[in-house]
């Protein structure tokens, strides 16, 4: 029983289902399988049908699995690199394809690449010594800017990451101020931090007009009621809700071209950040609890962590 409730609430949050390649123009082509060759895109569609799509009209492409849609980007240097130096390319690959994970005046990407060492086999016959280390690249967009800004681990020192990242903030007097003060550690939480606040600061309004088109976000906590029901969330500076008692999600309809900023209220304070929706899936959010200081985060969850939290609520 508690299954089948599990599913009727994932199907009332429905996905678009299946895979899709999206063009500059716009224009969305469903595929079963994708493969990149030199200057052109391969897919395969559920007919089995092979279509050859030059490179230079794709924009992106979602994946269902994921949920998540990957926008294609230029490869360019990374921070380890001089910039004056061009890499070559990855597998023979003239793009990357990221996921963005900060929307607005500055778009943040992200792409990860995992190295490591297999380990031994030892005389009792237990693998012992492997070694598995995960590299996070961060990738800022501005306008016709496109740089990368951040790699995770790196042993760098703090003038050279300022320096990167200064381009995309110089027009904000007070995150300029603070990105280049001796007090601030450019790590790759306060890297997040910094994106969000200038986004904020500097986000368009919407208007009445953009919201023709929408998307759903869902958004839910794990908090006990009677925190939760002392929270308010807010949408755009106007709209304000509260999460339902049931525990179930709370849809809410965002403009799908524009960022909309949202925000969790507590007592005490508040926590708000850029959203701009995925038009082929509901996106999950939470709204995570720090029992440490009593305050709130908005972290973006997938799929099957939304499951997870749904088996929770049902049990």
């Amino acid at each position: 029983m508690r299954i089948c409730l599990i599913l009727l609430v994932i199907v009332a949050y429905p996905s678009f289902g299946q895979n899709i390649l999206i063009k500059v123009t716009g224009e969305k082509q469903p595929y079963k399988k994708l493969k990149f060759q030199a200057e052109y895109v391969e897919i395969t569609t559920e007919k089995k049908e092979k279509i050859k799509i030059s490179e230079d009209q794709v924009f992106g492409y979602y994946d269902d699995d994921f949920q998540t849609i990957y926008h294609k980007k230029p490869i360019v240097p990374d921070l380890e690199l001089d910039f004056e130096i061009l890499p070559e390319k990855r597998d023979k690959r003239q793009f990357d394809y990221l996921e963005r994970t900060e929307v607005g005046a500055v778009n943040l990407y992200i792409r990860t690449e995992s190295s490591g060492s297999p380990g031994t086999m030892g005389a009792s016959g237990v693998m012992t010594g492997g070694t598995n280390t995960t590299t996070t690249y961060y990738y800022a967009e501005k306008g016709d800017v496109y740089k990368n800004v951040y790699v995770s681990g790196l042993l760098m020192d703090r003038e050279k990451r300022v320096k990167a990242l200064k381009p995309f903030v110089t027009d904000d007097p007070e995150i300029l101020k603070k990105l280049e003060s001796e007090d601030f550690r450019l790590n790759e939480k306060n890297l997040l931090r910094l994106i969000q606040e200038y986004n904020l600061r500097n986000l368009q309004k919407v208007t009445a007009s953009e919201y023709k088109t929408v998307s759903n976000a869902s958004f839910y906590t794990r908090v006990r009621q009677k925190i939760k029901e002392k929270l308010t969330i807010s949408v755009n500076d106007s709209l304000q809700m509260k999460l339902p008692a049931s525990g179930i999600p709370l849809p809410i309809a965002l403009p799908t071209k524009v960022p909309s900023k949202v925000c969790v209220a507590w007592e005490g304070g508040s926590y708000c950040t850029t959203i701009e929706p995925c038009p082929f899936a509901v996106q999950y959010y939470e709204f995570d609890y720090f029992v440490s200081d009593k305050s709130f985060e908005i972290r973006k969850r997938t799929l099957n962590e939304f499951k997870n939290y749904m088996v929770s609520v049902l049990k």
